[in-house]
Order: C-alpha cells, then sequence, then structure tokens
C-alpha cells in the first residue's frame, strides 16, 4: 500500500509532466484530509513564511526545494507558477525596482489614462461580467459558496473561520500596518521636506512628539492634529508654524512660483479692510489674487455649501478678480497650473494665429494633448478642431452632444463647446476666434452652449467669440478623500447600492461611512451661442 507521501509525489509529477492541471491538482489535494494533514506537517516552513500558499508550490517545497527562496532583502521570493517558479524578489518596490514600477506606471497611463491596467473601466467592467457568469455575483469575494469555501481551508489550516483569529496573527497584522503608516509618514516629509523628526508615535495614548531642525524644539500633540498636518501638507512644528498663522508647504511653493516671474508689488496675506476677508497672494497693480484652497479646509465641513463661493464674490465686487488653485491640481499637475499663472502673467511663448493651420485630428491625438494641456483632462467630443504651427500641435477646440453628466440629453441642432486650451507655456493671439469661426462655417448647428468654471475664467473669452452669459449655475460637489478630489457621477446612490452597499441608506451615509467628506466648487457660468440668419 502507497504512503501518503508516495500518492502526493505521484500527482505532483503528473503535474510537472503536463498531465495534470494545477487546478485539478488543488481540488484534489482539498478535498483529501490525510494529504492536508501531510502538507501541514511537512510544510510548515512554507506556510510561516506565505499567508496563502498554493499546493503546487508546496509541493515544489516539499519534494524538490527543501528551503525558502529568499530575495536579498531577506524576505520570500513571491511565487508565480509551477512552471515559472519564483520571482526574482520580494516584488517589494524596493526590490523590484522603483524605475521599474515607474516605467510601467508611464506606460500605462500613457496607453490608458490610469497608472494600473486594473484601473481601467474596460477591465473592470469584463471582470463584473466574468464574475456574474461565474458566479452570479459581480465580485466572487460576494458569493457564499466561496466565502463557506475558504472559512472552511481557514478551518482546516489555521483551526479558525479567519486567518487573523489565530493567536498572534492579529498583532502581526497591527505591527505591519504601523510599519507601512510609518513610511507613509516619512515618505509625506520627504515630498514636502519638511524638517523634522518623529521622536514618539503612540497610537493608544495618540500623542506624537517630533523634533524640528529648524528651530531645534520639541512639540508635542495629538495624532490627530499631526494626521491632519501631513495630509494638507503643513509642516507640523508648532513653533515655526502656530496654528493661527499656518501656511501649507505647497501654498509656498506657489508663492515663491509667482515671485520667481512677476517683478512688480506682491502682497502676501492681503487684508480687505472692508470685507474682513483675507487673499493668499495679491497683485495690486493687476488688481489680482491668487488663493491656495486647501481641499480639507476648504471642505464642507468648514465651508458649508456656499461658503468658497460667496468669499469669491464679495472680491469681485470690490473689483479684484480672485484664481484659485486647488491643492490636488497643484501636486499633481503642478506644471500645467504654473503655466496657467504665468499666461496670466503675460510670461509664456507668444504665437499669432494667423500663422497657424487648422486640422481635424485623431482621438488619440486629443486625448494625449488634452490630458497634458486642459486641468479638467480628456472628455470625448465629436468634433476635434486643432491649431497647428510648424506641424506642431499648439491649440485645440472641441465639441459634442450635451453631456449626460450635465443633465441633458441630445437636441437637434444643438452642441456643447467641451474643451478649449492650448499649449503650456504658449500663448495662440487668436487661437480660439479662429478655431471657433472654423467651426461655425462648416458645420451645421442652430444653438452652442458652454459652461465656464468659475474658480478661474473671467468670462472676457466667452464674449469677445459672441457668446451670451444665460445663467450663474450653482455650486457642485466632489467627494474627497484625504487631499484628493473624485467626481460625484462615479458614487452615485443606484451605483453605491449595485457595489453591495446597504440600499436603506442614503447616499451621503454610504460616503460618510466610507471615509469621504464634501467639497463644494465655485459653481460655473452658463453661456450661450445662437446662430445668425447670415451664418
Amino acid at each position: 500500500m502507497k504512503t501518503v507521501a508516495e500518492i502526493l509525489l505521484e500527482k505532483y509529477q503528473l503535474i510537472k509532466k503536463g498531465q495534470v492541471h494545477a487546478n485539478s491538482f488543488h481540488k484534489w489535494c482539498k478535498n483529501r484530509e490525510d494529504i492536508i494533514e501531510f502538507i501541514n506537517i511537512e510544510g510548515a516552513s512554507i506556510f510561516e513564511n506565505y499567508s496563502s500558499p498554493t499546493y503546487p508550490q508546496i509541493a515544489k517545497y516539499i519534494f524538490d526545494d527543501k528551503k525558502i527562496h529568499l530575495c536579498e532583502c531577506g524576505k520570500p521570493r513571491t511565487w508565480r507558477n509551477l512552471k515559472k517558479g519564483y520571482n526574482k524578489t520580494c516584488s517589494s518596490k524596493e526590490c523590484k525596482g522603483e524605475k521599474n514600477v515607474e516605467s510601467l506606471k508611464k506606460h500605462y497611463m500613457e496607453k490608458y489614462g490610469v497608472d494600473h491596467l486594473f484601473k481601467t473601466d474596460e477591465f473592470k467592467q469584463r471582470f463584473k461580467e466574468i464574475s456574474i457568469e461565474r458566479y452570479g455575483v459581480d465580485n466572487p469575494g460576494k458569493n457564499k459558496e466561496i466565502i463557506e469555501r475558504i472559512k472552511q481551508t481557514n478551518i482546516d489550516r489555521f483551526g479558525e473561520t479567519s486567518w487573523l483569529k489565530v493567536k498572534g496573527n492579529s498583532d502581526k497584522i497591527a505591527k505591519k500596518l504601523e510599519e507601512i503608516n510609518s513610511a507613509k509618514r516619512d515618505e509625506i516629509i520627504l515630498k514636502f521636506q519638511m524638517r523634522i523628526k518623529v521622536l514618539m508615535y503612540d497610537k493608544k495614548k495618540e500623542a506624537v512628539k517630533i523634533l524640528c531642525d529648524k528651530c531645534n524644539i520639541e512639540s508635542e500633540f495629538s495624532t490627530s492634529f499631526f494626521r491632519k498636518r501631513l495630509s494638507a501638507g503643513i509642516d507640523p512644528c508648532l513653533t515655526c508654524n502656530p496654528p493661527l498663522y499656518a501656511c501649507s508647504v505647497p501654498e509656498n511653493e506657489m508663492c515663491d512660483f509667482i515671485e520667481s516671474i512677476y517683478n512688480n508689488r506682491i502682497v502676501k496675506n492681503y487684508k480687505m479692510p472692508k470685507l474682513n476677508k483675507e487673499i493668499d497672494v495679491y497683485l495690486p497693480d493687476l488688481n489680482i489674487g491668487f488663493e491656495f484652497d486647501g481641499i480639507y479646509w476648504h471642505s464642507e465641513i468648514f465651508k458649508g455649501k456656499f461658503g468658497n463661493i460667496n468669499k469669491k464674490k464679495a472680491i469681485r465686487k470690490e473689483g479684484i478678480h480672485l484664481y484659485n488653485i486647488w491643492e490636488d491640481d497643484w501636486l499633481l499637475k503642478k506644471d500645467l497650473m504654473k503655466s496657467r499663472i504665468s499666461a496670466l502673467l503675460k510670461t509664456p511663448t507668444r504665437i499669432h494665429a494667423r500663422k497657424c493651420i487648422i486640422k481635424n485630428i485623431t482621438p488619440k491625438e486629443e486625448r494625449d494633448f488634452l490630458m497634458s494641456n486642459h486641468l479638467q483632462g480628456y472628455s470625448p467630443s465629436k468634433i476635434k478642431l486643432g491649431l497647428f504651427h510648424n506641424y506642431e500641435l499648439i491649440s485645440l477646440m472641441t465639441f459634442g452632444e450635451r453631456r449626460k453628466s450635465l443633465g441633458s440629453g441630445k437636441k437637434q441642432g444643438e452642441y456643447e463647446l467641451i474643451r478649449f486650451c492650448s499649449k503650456k507655456n504658449h500663448i495662440v493671439i487668436g487661437g480660439a476666434s479662429k478655431l471657433f469661426s472654423n467651426f461655425i462655417k462648416k458645420y451645421d448647428f442652430n444653438k452652442i452652449i458652454s459652461y465656464q468654471d468659475n474658480s478661474w475664467g473671467t468670462g472676457n473669452l466667452y464674449e469677445k467669440l459672441g457668446f451670451t452669459l444665460i445663467n450663474d449655475e450653482q455650486p457642485n460637489y466632489w467627494w474627497c478623500k484625504g487631499n484628493l478630489r473624485f467626481g460625484r457621477f462615479n458614487y452615485r446612490k443606484d451605483k453605491l447600492i449595485s457595489e453591495g452597499y446597504d440600499p436603506n441608506k442614503t447616499g451621503d451615509e454610504i460616503m460618510s461611512e466610507r471615509g469621504y467628506y464634501k467639497l463644494w466648487d465655485y459653481g460655473s457660468l452658463k453661456w450661450e451661442y445662437i446662430k445668425k440668419i447670415l451664418e
């Protein structure tokens, strides 16, 4: 009679020869109590190093390797499959190579517009379709049978329905989470060039102690205060940056940039005597101001629904136009924001539209140009008019049917001017007029509408093109987490319910429980162009 080891070895050799599929081997192993018992004893070392090793991986360890394959850093190398074996590293960013990770991210951004294939809408949709087809739900983790099988596997391996319930494992997770959070804190401190050293971080006592390299003074405060300051990019030292006068690192960067390109008078933290309001950067000679809007501090929590727009309108009544720069725009699209500021202060390269030609461009050219040069990025369009100078695309205007996200459907003869922008650090004099005139002459339409973002625009361009202001739209909101904004359209209640959230709760309640908060914008202006009879 064959021993358990001989039976397992015989099956394992069939897999290596390709006569048995790995999935069949997996099912066969988990249905044999004697095999599982043998594996738990002989493969004990691999369970200590891998949270969920596969049965082919365990068999290879028992019969071939008799050792754990370690990375240069000392951690176990990641397993791929029986044919390819182990990766060369543990697959951490440090060992895999930051350059390789960044190169992949760049490739995915250029090809799909996101930094990982799994984040594409096509992949998510295909994943849901396959899951529904195989398991009857849009995610395998929601299938009751799979949930029970996972519990049973954990009971067989660890004696508990969850690996976390095994004595000591929750402490391991807590330790690992603290390592990750500590690394994130260090990353933020390095990113914003904060000259501080964390001396103590006690999560249980909710206390933090730091030493500032600038003033050489120690500060102690709550963990929540520390986290809020870090997430806002504000130096946490209470001596160098007291709460009443705290100024974020990104805000200082914005001020420094304006000072580097503008030689006339600049007033920081300008206090308006009549309004009891303050402007971060005020340029008296141009009568304009720049406001750096931290995501958390300008959210509904502190400003309500109308706090942001009311301040802007009050300042506008005093004859000052305020340009608002959102924190995440500065952090993620700094070059583009600098280009917009430069355009206002007359420093970019200037090209005359009469030296340019107009061509219809491809969807790929449209996407690439908008992602690089328009603050709101890409939006699909029907008509894409490009302005070329010396064979280079330097300006773009796109038109299409009314977008569903704006609450309107298709109407015959009605278009929307969706996007207009020029290449970064360039001004095309007469570019918008040339592109718009080309559309009017070539295409049949009755009416064109367009929306102006109040955080930046003045409306002068629309007036020059012949548009009429027809409505001052109310503020809209984003959902925010940390210091990033996310479009509300992707977080509708019907979509949240389809993802498994409680239908008895409101959308706001669900999002709040997920750790999101609202941020209200500055509203928008709706402009309209009616076709003239002669056109």
